[in-house]
């Protein structure tokens, strides 16, 4: 009776009031004058069970709320709270402890739980929670925990150790881009100076070679009008051929003809002179833009073709002009020929037909000549205009090289700052993820 609950102890107070009612009722029928007596001993007796009873109820409605208010503060995250001061004896005192015990091992759970998180979101693994005196469930979510800490840490060394080999590929790489992006800024900056030194050059020999167009165009006239005099001079010699009777009378007019014919020989000189300037001056500059061709590399194998060409007509205007100085020479010798023929032309009238034929031939010869260096000249004059187009064009494409290389400089300026930023973005990945 002792270790009963204050609920038991109150229904068999309440189970004693009524055996005592029952035996009263019974004491009643058998009983005489003495019947008063039982009943009032019935009555106190009755009396005292139901007090018992009450307190008995009482205690257990107390102890019941105590219960319930200790699960609400443990409801509401307060897992210290217990069941404190007395406790009852049977089902009632039972209940107490078993919510003190479940408590105990939930807040011993919690904790242990909430440690083993708190060196987790550390970035240390060691701590694990107890499962040893956890039951059931606890045992099994402890366990898990620790396995989940387990797999967490070596997820955290494999992104350790991949980060690190990430940072190490990253830094190789950033040191290769720097590295690139210094050579290509240096080569930028040689292409730069290359290309500002060639559109100088190229403008230079633009302008050379327009004055040299110039000059070819003078030659070409200055042929036109030598081949117009040899017409002339060899017209004029088929109608001494034809006039010989007339040879006396007309033979100072044939000596002033001549005589002209002895100046345009030194003007078809001085007109060779500026012919082979010309074509030394041609070939100088085809020397010039061939050895920038050669420097220009792969973008000026065009421009040394036509430089090549350019150089193999100034050779042949220089051998056109050997021959037309021969010629020259040969016209000279006949002019001196044909001026003394023409103050002996009284003691040799005979001989007129004979020098006149000569004469002819001779200019003939020279007339053909005459063509040829004309149409040399012509064809200078095509090779150093399109020689002037290709520098223009080089000048242009220089220019444009410039710009590019500027451009390239400026990009490489930005991929080593964008690999700058690469590595402060890697330090910074890497800090955070130590």
């Amino acid at each position: 009776m002792m270790n009963s609950s204050s609920l038991s102890k109150a229904m068999a107070a309440l189970g004693a009031v009524a055996i005592v009612v029952v035996g009263l009722g019974l004491l009643r029928l058998g009983v005489g004058p003495l019947g008063g007596l039982w009943d009032a001993a019935g009555l106190a007796l009755s009396a005292a069970l139901l007090g018992l009873a009450g307190w008995w109820l009482r205690s257990t409605a107390v102890a019941a709320q105590e219960i319930a208010s200790v699960c609400d503060s443990a409801r509401r995250g307060d897992l210290e709270a217990r069941v404190q001061g007395r406790r009852d004896g049977g089902d009632i005192g039972k209940a107490q402890a078993e919510v003190n015990n479940m408590l105990d091992i939930v807040d011993a759970f919690v904790r242990e739980a909430s440690a083993s998180m708190d060196y987790v979101s550390q970035g240390k693994t060691f701590r694990k929670v107890l499962s040893r005196g956890l039951p059931g469930s606890f045992r099994t979510a402890a366990v898990t925990i620790n396995g989940a800490t387990d797999v967490m840490d070596r997820k955290v060394r494999e992104v350790a150790l991949e980060a690190q080999c990430f940072a190490a590929g990253m830094d190789d790489v950033a040191g290769m881009l720097a590295t690139a992006a210094t050579g290509l800024k240096s080569d930028a900056g040689a292409m730069a100076e290359a290309a500002e030194e060639t559109s100088r050059q190229s403008t230079s020999v633009a302008s050379g070679s327009e004055q040299a167009s110039v000059n070819v165009q003078t030659v070409a006239s200055a042929a036109e009008e030598l081949t117009a005099s040899i017409v002339e001079i060899s017209r004029q010699i088929q109608l001494s051929t034809s006039s010989t009777h007339q040879a006396v009378e007309e033979a100072e007019q044939t000596n002033a003809k001549i005589r002209n014919l002895a100046e345009a020989a030194q003007r078809i000189g001085d007109v060779v002179k500026l012919i082979n300037a010309v074509a030394a001056q041609t070939n100088l500059l085809a020397l010039n833009a061939t050895i920038e061709a050669a420097r220009a590399g792969e973008s000026g194998k065009g421009f040394a073709v036509v430089a090549s060409e350019v150089k193999t007509l100034a050779s042949q205007t220089a051998k056109a002009t050997e021959e037309i100085t021969a010629r020259i020479a040969e016209m000279q010798l006949i002019t001196g020929q044909s001026v003394e023929a023409v103050e002996a032309i009284s003691r040799r009238i005979s001989q007129i037909n004979e020098v006149s034929s000569t004469i002819a031939a001779a200019v003939e010869q020279q007339g053909a000549a005459t063509r040829e260096i004309a149409m040399n000249v012509q064809q200078a004059s095509a090779g150093t205009a399109e020689v002037s187009a290709n520098i223009i064009g080089i000048s242009h494409a220089a220019d444009d090289t410039g710009k590019i290389a500027s451009r390239v400089n400026t990009a490489s300026g930005k991929i080593a700052s964008e690999v700058d930023t690469l590595r402060s973005e890697v330090q910074r990945f890497l800090a955070k993820v130590a």
